[in-house]
């Protein structure tokens, strides 16, 4: 596969560097295996259904992902058919607790002490990363895990650590690197499976 840095280094203008970056992001697309993100939108229904919760974490650009997918699994999802959104939490916006797990112990540590006291089995983690391997993201995906809840990863490049440890792994097959484009087709997702929600999801709780 051309990496990214690669067809814009040849790129002679700033219209040519754009139409290089759209022509990579829909090759990218194109290769996201259609099927994992139908499971994931299926695991995401069924935790509804049985009263649990999503909680959703990433880093950096994955951090902003995460809080977006929040909106709108809550708000966006409730404008729907059902008018009821999705029980979700996300882990990154919890500004506080993350920096006094990270000032207390250490980075690696700041979701996984979330997850250890707020989730429950039968709620979903779902955790965006470009690489799969952030420490604390894989520390959090063990807790779930042993806690009997379901583990979702949007991942990029070789799927890292998570896509192992995921019960669903919907990556986007890159070079290593290639952090951008990764978590361009992530918000991707997150739009796709939260229409598909607002129209599908009829008969979710409504965490009443």
């Amino acid at each position: 596969m051309d990496t990214i840095v690669g067809k814009l280094r040849v790129a002679s203008d700033a219209v040519h560097f754009i139409d290089e970056y759209f022509r990579h992001l829909a090759e990218l697309v194109g290769r996201v295996n259609r099927r994992d993100v139908s499971r994931a939108i299926d695991e995401i229904m069924e935790t509804s259904r049985n009263g649990g919760t999503v909680f959703v974490a990433g880093n950096g650009g994955s951090a902003s992902t995460a809080s977006h997918f929040i909106n709108d699994l809550m708000h966006g999802v409730r404008k729907g058919a059902t008018g009821v959104g999705i029980r979700a939490i996300a882990l990154t916006d919890n500004i506080p607790m993350v920096t006094a797990v990270a000032n207390d112990e250490c980075y690696d540590n700041t979701f996984l002490r979330q997850v250890e006291i707020l989730f429950r089995p039968c709620d979903t983690l779902l955790l965006i990363s470009a690489s799969g391997n952030s420490e604390n993201l894989v520390r959090a995906a063990n807790v779930a895990r042993e806690a009997g809840g379901r583990v979702i990863s949007f991942v990029g490049f070789d799927g890292g650590k998570l896509r192992e440890m995921s019960h669903v792994a919907v990556r986007v097959p890159t070079e290593r690197g290639e952090y951008g484009p990764v978590e361009d087709v992530h918000v991707m997702l997150v739009h796709i499976i939260t229409m598909w929600l607002s129209e599908h999801a009829q008969g979710l709780p409504s965490g009443e």
